[in-house]
Formats: C-alpha cells, structure tokens, sequence
C-alpha cells in the first residue's frame, strides 16, 4: 500500500493491478489489522460514522467480500 494524494493505492502482489481506495474505504483498510474480528471492524466504524448501522453494516460487508474476491484480504467469512 502507499498513499497517493490522500488516497490508498493497493497492489495486487501477484498480478500487480492497483487499486484506489478514499473516503470510507480508506477507514474501514486501517482497520484491517490481522487481529480485529470482521465484527470488531463494523462495531468500531458503526461508533465512528453518523448514519443508518444497517446501512453501514451491509456497505462495509460488501466492501470487505469485494476485497476478499479481489484476494486482496484473506480471512474468514466476510458475511
């Protein structure tokens, strides 16, 4: 990862295709730490931002499953 512009730029490390990632993207990344829970990281970005906790809830799932498709995570179940 490097931060471009106040934007997160991710590289695949096998087939090198980037990814830009800003605004909630880059806050639900930091909070992918290799120890936090799927369910710690929606519990702490649901008390970080103002708006609906379902909305959240399934925005940040989907971001998660997208990156885990990407391979760009790898965990658990993401859903």
């Amino acid at each position: 990862t490097a931060e471009v512009d106040g934007e997160v730029v991710l590289m695949h490390p096998v087939d090198f295709t980037y990814y830009g990632l800003s605004g909630t993207g880059v806050a639900v990344w930091e909070r992918i730490d290799g120890e936090r829970s799927v369910e710690g990281i929606l519990t702490d970005l649901e008390s970080a931002f103002v708006g609906d906790p379902t909305t959240i809830r399934t925005e940040v799932l989907d971001f998660l499953g997208g990156l885990n498709s990407a391979r760009l995570i790898t965990s658990g179940e993401t859903r």
